[in-house]
């Protein structure tokens, strides 16, 4: 047995003792009522028709009632059955820049958590879209392959840093071959990429990567991470104090938003490209102005388990409870 709203099981742990408690209360300030209205001979005749054995019992079934009533309201529930979950929606993969010019704080706290908080944020919003996340820096890999399993999305997504790719530098080329990977095996026609990235010190063959991308129908937008004016990079020594990242001569690194590249890619592939602030990322632009009006295809779900709800069994207890109360009161014609 599960409860669905286990917390609600805590109001019976003090309702139902008070309940209990007040009775008694109760019954101790009624009888004592009684004796200053009359002698124990005359209360005896006067109350002849009430049953001590009959409060108790109501105090009982009173209190019964009300717990059977508390455990209906925390669903619980026992034996399940297994349901395919399916959506219509689009693919969408997530390239994440993980170098370490995304630890640049231009944007708060820094350009690679606003992305993740900003993604998680995003993927709430969506109903039957699949999603994929991979990493790149001086190479790509995918992290989470396409699914419509937000949740554990969310857990990969959480554990991206920027130091996951072992390779420094920023390799787009890379990154879009790994996507045309994962698509491989897709057959859809809207095919989704959505680069996170400050667009720095891009490595590889571009020309080729898109080229390839456009054969393969694939949709590339991008959000442009940072500002053109740039900020250092604070990076972590061996013993995790943040110090800022210098070049092979000395000088503080100053890392800037490079917008030119990421607008071509996006031109090029159909796309369409933002820059990011802190107060709107821009991918629900991207998805309003780009991706809703794609048509959708039913995407294969996962199977998840579907428990029985069983509020009804301790409901009817309850009523049981109440009935018997009003059949037996408390006078002793009715016990």
């Amino acid at each position: 047995m599960r409860f669905e709203n286990v917390h609600v099981m805590i109001y019976a742990v003090w309702i139902v003792p008070a309940l209990l408690i007040f009775y008694i209360w109760a019954s101790g300030k009624r009888k004592a009522a009684m004796e200053k209205f009359a002698n124990p001979e005359l209360l005896e005749k006067i109350a002849a028709s009430y049953s001590k054995r009959a409060i108790i019992l109501r105090a009982l079934f009173d209190a019964a009632a009300v717990f059977f009533i508390i455990l209906s309201l925390a669903g619980p529930q026992w034996g399940f059955y297994w349901k395919e979950n399916k959506g219509m929606g689009v693919d969408i993969i997530f390239a994440v820049d993980t170098s370490r010019s995304m630890l640049a704080d231009d944007m708060r706290p820094d350009r690679l958590t606003l992305s993740k908080r900003a993604i998680k944020n995003f993927v709430n919003r969506l109903k039957g879209d699949r999603i994929g996340l991979l990493a790149f820096a001086g190479r790509a890999f995918l992290q989470c392959p396409l699914t419509v399993d937000y949740s554990g999305f969310n857990l990969v997504l959480n554990s991206i840093e920027a130091d996951i790719i072992p390779r420094g530098g920023t390799s787009i080329s890379l990154a879009v071959e790994e996507a045309i990977k994962s698509y491989k095996d897709v057959d859809a026609d809207n095919k989704i990429l959505i680069f996170v990235t400050d667009g720095e010190s891009t490595e590889g063959d571009i020309e080729k990567a898109l080229a390839k991308a456009r054969k393969e129908k694939i949709m590339i937008s991008c959000v442009g991470v940072g500002t053109p004016k740039g900020s250092t990079v604070s990076v972590r020594d061996e013993s995790g104090r943040k110090i800022l990242l210098k070049d092979k001569n000395d000088n503080s690194v100053i890392s800037r938003l490079e917008e030119k590249i990421l607008k071509k890619i996006a031109d090029t592939t159909g796309g369409m490209y933002v820059r990011a602030n802190e107060d709107d990322f821009g991918l629900d632009k991207i998805y309003d102005e780009k991706l809703s009006i794609l048509e959708k295809k039913e995407a294969e779900g996962k199977k998840v388990k579907v428990y029985k709800e069983r509020f009804q069994i301790p409901l009817l207890v309850a009523l049981l409870a109440l009935m018997t109360i009003l059949i037996f009161g408390e006078k002793k014609e009715n016990v």
